[in-house]
């Protein structure tokens, strides 16, 4: 039959030709795989046909070509996952120990080289007591203590005035020994400094071995661990 002149376009692969040939299907040679039905149904003049072709084979054309772009997707999303992945390691932990009463850092060691402090995890128990190195005395510490009347002691021992001596409440503070560790609470009108924050009456802090204590702004007792207490 010869050509009408007239084209479509193939819904497959977009490219435009004459139905009339080829018995209706797509002549391009990468194609082939969509068939016109040329009907007489006409739009001002010009010649409408409607693709039909065949069901199931388009049908399986679409499924296919649906798959493909799902399985792109799917190895866009995995390469992403797997690069996201790899970006996201860890860092590797600093094997490094820092001692608790001076601050110094260890690579690898059971005691402290600066002070003779313990580094081993068995520092991270709670003591059973602390100790506060105040003028030169080593002042013990257990649950319950309130050391303002020892401290008072060790000032006038060490030959301060009574005058300063007496502005340390004799229950300036109490002591409370916690499953994680010593808490300090506040029980007087009387200046109270934990390090550099300056407490208020019934405030509880936790209290560890690097600590300073400051009592009415006359003495400072250092928080020590009684397997350390030198000061």
């Amino acid at each position: 039959m010869p050509g009408t002149g007239e084209t479509v376009e193939c819904p497959i692969c977009g490219v435009r030709f004459d139905p009339t040939t080829a018995g209706g299907w797509c002549t391009n040679p990468g194609c082939g795989e969509w068939q016109s039905d040329t009907g007489d149904e006409r739009s001002g003049g010009a010649v409408v046909y409607s693709p039909t072709g065949d069901p199931d084979r388009l049908g399986l054309l679409e499924q296919a070509a649906a798959q493909a772009d799902a399985d792109s997707a799917g190895e866009s999303v995995e390469s992403t996952v797997d690069e996201s992945d790899g970006a996201a390691q860890p860092a590797a932990e600093d094997p490094s120990l820092t001692c608790p009463d001076c601050g110094a850092t260890h690579d690898d060691a059971n005691f402290c080289i600066e002070c003779g402090s313990r580094l081993d995890s068995d520092r991270n128990d709670t003591p059973e007591s602390l100790r506060l190195a105040v003028c030169g005395r080593q002042v013990a510490v257990t649950d319950g203590d309130c050391v303002g009347r020892d401290i008072r002691a060790a000032m006038l021992d060490a030959g301060r005035s009574d005058d300063e001596a007496v502005r340390v409440h004799r229950e300036h503070v109490r002591f409370r020994k916690e499953a994680d560790g010593f808490y300090l609470v506040d029980l007087g009108d009387n200046p109270t400094r934990l390090n550099d924050r300056l407490l208020e009456r019934g405030d509880r802090e936790p209290v560890a071995p690097g600590d300073e204590l400051g009592l009415s702004e006359v003495v400072t007792a250092r928080v020590r661990h009684p397997e350390n207490p030198t000061d």
